[in-house]
């Protein structure tokens, strides 16, 4: 079992990024990296820079993951 480093870049390599994929898929990006990381590793302003974007993309994960939970449809 690993011990996950996550090294945030600098803001201007994130800002290319986000130019490159938008907003959501940048979102979707990180937090998929940020959830799969015991620790981040970088400066606090590429993560004050990141985390509009994953708030964003966590919360709406999380009302399509509730609506496909409420629209299954399990014969037991």
């Amino acid at each position: 079992m690993g011990f996950n480093k996550l090294w945030l870049p600098e803001v201007e390599s994130l800002q290319e990024q986000l130019e490159k994929l938008g907003e959501i898929e940048f979102g979707k990006h990180w937090l998929r990296r940020f959830q799969k990381s015991d620790a981040t590793i970088g400066s606090n302003e590429s993560h004050i820079f990141i985390k509009p974007f994953t708030d964003f993309a966590y919360n709406e994960y999380k009302q399509i993951f509730v609506k496909n939970e409420m629209d299954t449809d399990i014969n037991k």
